[in-house]
Protein backbone atom coordinates (compact mmCIF):
# COMPACT_ATOMS: atom_id res chain seq x y z
CA UNK A 1 0.00 0.00 0.00
CA UNK A 2 0.90 3.62 -0.46
CA UNK A 3 -0.34 7.01 -0.14
CA UNK A 4 -0.97 9.72 -2.05
CA UNK A 5 -0.68 12.99 -0.89
CA UNK A 6 -3.29 15.62 -1.80
CA UNK A 7 -3.03 19.24 -2.53
CA UNK A 8 -5.45 22.07 -3.12
CA UNK A 9 -3.91 21.85 -6.80
CA UNK A 10 -4.67 18.37 -7.46
CA UNK A 11 -7.58 17.76 -9.93
CA UNK A 12 -6.80 13.97 -10.44
CA UNK A 13 -4.89 10.93 -9.47
CA UNK A 14 -4.26 10.23 -13.45
CA UNK A 15 -2.32 6.55 -13.23
CA UNK A 16 -2.05 6.42 -9.45
CA UNK A 17 -3.21 3.64 -8.36
CA UNK A 18 -3.69 2.31 -4.33
CA UNK A 19 -5.29 0.93 -1.54
CA UNK A 20 -6.59 4.21 0.03
CA UNK A 21 -7.46 7.55 -0.99
CA UNK A 22 -7.48 9.98 1.71
CA UNK A 23 -8.60 13.37 1.29
CA UNK A 24 -7.10 16.01 4.26
CA UNK A 25 -7.60 19.04 2.56
CA UNK A 26 -10.39 21.36 2.94
CA UNK A 27 -11.75 21.14 -0.26
CA UNK A 28 -15.73 20.08 -0.53
CA UNK A 29 -16.07 21.18 3.26
CA UNK A 30 -18.79 24.08 3.65
CA UNK A 31 -19.58 26.52 1.79
CA UNK A 32 -17.92 24.77 -1.14
CA UNK A 33 -19.96 21.46 -0.79
CA UNK A 34 -19.76 20.56 -4.49
CA UNK A 35 -16.03 20.50 -5.06
CA UNK A 36 -14.08 17.48 -4.97
CA UNK A 37 -10.41 17.03 -5.01
CA UNK A 38 -9.91 14.39 -6.91
CA UNK A 39 -12.34 13.56 -10.32
CA UNK A 40 -14.43 10.55 -10.26
CA UNK A 41 -12.75 9.15 -12.63
CA UNK A 42 -9.93 8.93 -11.14
CA UNK A 43 -11.75 7.07 -7.84
CA UNK A 44 -11.91 3.80 -9.60
CA UNK A 45 -8.32 3.20 -8.47
CA UNK A 46 -8.76 3.09 -5.19
CA UNK A 47 -10.16 0.56 -3.05
CA UNK A 48 -11.50 2.87 0.24
CA UNK A 49 -11.32 6.85 0.03
CA UNK A 50 -11.69 8.62 2.79
CA UNK A 51 -12.45 12.17 3.65
CA UNK A 52 -11.39 13.94 7.06
CA UNK A 53 -13.88 16.95 5.73
CA UNK A 54 -16.12 17.33 9.06
CA UNK A 55 -19.03 19.33 7.40
CA UNK A 56 -20.79 18.18 5.64
CA UNK A 57 -20.42 14.57 6.38
CA UNK A 58 -21.64 13.38 2.84
CA UNK A 59 -18.91 14.88 1.05
CA UNK A 60 -18.86 15.39 -2.83
CA UNK A 61 -15.85 13.03 -2.70
CA UNK A 62 -17.64 10.61 -0.67
CA UNK A 63 -20.87 10.76 -2.81
CA UNK A 64 -19.24 9.78 -6.41
CA UNK A 65 -16.81 7.48 -4.72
Amino acid sequence: MYMLKLSAQLSHAGESKGDVLANTTSIGMHPQEAASPVSSSALGSFDLVFDAVYTPMDTRLLQVS
